[in-house]
C-alpha cells in the first residue's frame, strides 16, 4: 500500500529545519467540495460512496496522481496518514468509499481525499509560512477537477458543504506555531484571546481536547466566499505575526528560575524516563527546544524536530517493525534516548 521508506521519513509539515527563533511550523490549505446531485457522504449508500470515488479518480487520471484505497490500508497505515496531516481521523477510522489520491511529484504537499466528511477533500500542506503559494496551489487542484466534475453550489450560499460554517468557499486556512516560551511564560491564554477574533480561530494541532498538546498552536480561518480569501490571507497573517513576535520576545536567555527548571527538567526526564506517554514525551520534546536559546547549554532545537513525529503511536510502531507486541511507553523512551544521546538503555550507575 504504501512505501515503508515514505512512512519512515519526516513528514513534510515538519520538515524545515528549526533554529533558535523557528516559530512557524508548517501552514495548509483545505478546500471541500461536493459533488452536485448526490447526497452529503453521511447519507450515502456504501456502493454510492464507491461510485464517487471512482468519478473523483477519473477526473484525475492521467496527470501524476497515486492512489491508494483507503478501505484496504491497515489499521497503522490509516493512523500514520492521519500523523502526517494527510488524511482526517474520521477517514483514519476507515471509511467505505474512500480513497486518497496524491501527486507523485510532492507526495504529501498536494493530495485529494474522498468521502472525508465532503465528496471531496483537497490539501495543500507545506513547511514554514507558505499559505498564500498554497492557496494558488489548491485551487488550480479545484479547477482541475471541475472540468470534469459539476460542483454543488448554491447562489445564496455558495460552495455547499457538510458543515455548515465552511459553506461558501470550502475553505480553510490554516498556520501551525510552536510556541512553547509563551506557555512557559503563562502568556498563552492572553494572547489566544487577544488574537481569536474576527474569524481566526485557535485550536490543538492534533484534533479534539488537544490544545497545547506538544505547545503547538493551530490558527485557522474559513472565508466565507472566494473573493474574501485574500482578506482572509491578510487576517490570518497578522494574528499570527502578533503571536510569533510575542513568542520571540520571551525565548530569551536569563529566563526566571522557574522557567529554566521547567526546560531543565524537561531535558531530565527525557534522558531518565524508563516510560514515557506521547502528551508527556511531545511536551518535554518541545522544551528542548528552548534549552540554547533559554543560556542552559548547546542543544540544537533541530535535534527536537524528527522527534515529534517518530513518538506518535503509529510513527513509534513503524520504528520497530520487528515488534509483534510493542511496549509502547517503554520503547517511545527507549527510542528518544536513542536518538538524542544514541543510547538505548538507561544507566543510572
Amino acid at each position: 500500500m504504501l512505501s515503508p521508506d515514505t512512512m519512515a521519513t519526516v513528514p513534510l509539515w515538519l520538515s524545515e529545519k528549526w533554529t533558535d527563533s523557528t516559530v512557524f511550523v508548517s501552514s495548509e490549505v483545505k478546500i471541500s467540495r461536493n459533488l452536485s446531485g448526490w447526497s452529503f457522504p453521511g447519507v450515502l449508500s456504501q456502493p454510492d460512496r464507491r461510485l464517487v470515488a471512482e468519478q473523483v479518480s477519473r477526473a484525475l487520471s492521467g496527470v501524476g496522481y497515486e492512489q491508494t484505497d483507503l478501505e484496504r490500508a491497515s489499521s497503522l497505515e490509516r493512523t500514520v496518514l492521519k500523523e502526517r496531516r494527510i488524511i482526517s481521523k474520521m477517514l483514519a477510522a476507515g471509511q467505505s468509499g474512500s480513497i486518497l489520491l496524491r501527486h507523485a511529484a510532492g507526495q504529501e504537499a498536494m493530495t485529494v481525499s474522498t468521502n472525508d466528511g465532503d465528496h471531496v477533500r483537497i490539501r495543500s500542506i507545506g513547511p514554514g509560512s507558505a499559505i498564500r503559494r498554497l492557496v494558488e496551489e489548491a485551487m488550480a487542484t479545484e479547477r482541475l477537477l471541475a472540468t470534469s466534475l459539476k460542483f454543488a453550489k448554491s447562489s445564496a450560499f455558495g460552495y455547499l458543504t457538510t458543515l455548515y460554517r465552511e459553506s461558501g468557499s470550502g475553505m480553510r486556512l490554516s498556520l501551525i506555531l510552536h510556541l512553547p516560551a509563551l506557555v512557559v511564560a503563562g502568556q498563552m491564554e492572553p494572547m489566544i484571546s487577544a488574537v481569536v477574533r474576527g474569524g481566526i480561530m485557535c485550536s490543538g494541532c492534533f484534533g479534539d481536547e488537544s490544545m497545547g498538546t506538544g505547545n503547538l498552536f493551530h490558527f485557522y480561518c474559513e472565508p466565507g466566499c472566494l473573493s474574501a480569501t485574500e482578506e482572509a490571507i491578510n487576517s490570518l497573517e497578522a494574528a499570527a505575526g502578533k503571536v510569533a513576535a510575542a513568542e520571540l520576545a520571551v525565548r530569551l536567555p536569563g529566563r526566571d528560575a522557574d522557567a529554566l527548571d521547567t526546560v531543565a527538567r524537561a531535558h531530565g526526564i527525557l534522558a531518565s524516563a524508563v516510560k514515557i506517554d506521547f502528551d508527556e514525551a511531545i511536551c518535554n520534546i518541545s522544551l528542548l527546544s528552548l534549552v540554547r536559546r533559554f543560556g542552559l547549554g548547546p542543544f540544537d532545537p533541530d535535534r527536537a524536530r524528527p522527534l515529534f513525529a517518530a513518538v506518535m503511536p503509529g510513527h513509534l510502531h513503524m520504528a520497530f517493525p520487528e515488534k509483534k507486541d510493542l511496549d509502547e511507553l517503554r520503547d517511545r523512551a527507549d527510542l528518544i534516548r536513542s536518538r538524542l544521546w544514541g543510547k538505548n538503555q538507561l544507566a543510572l550507575d
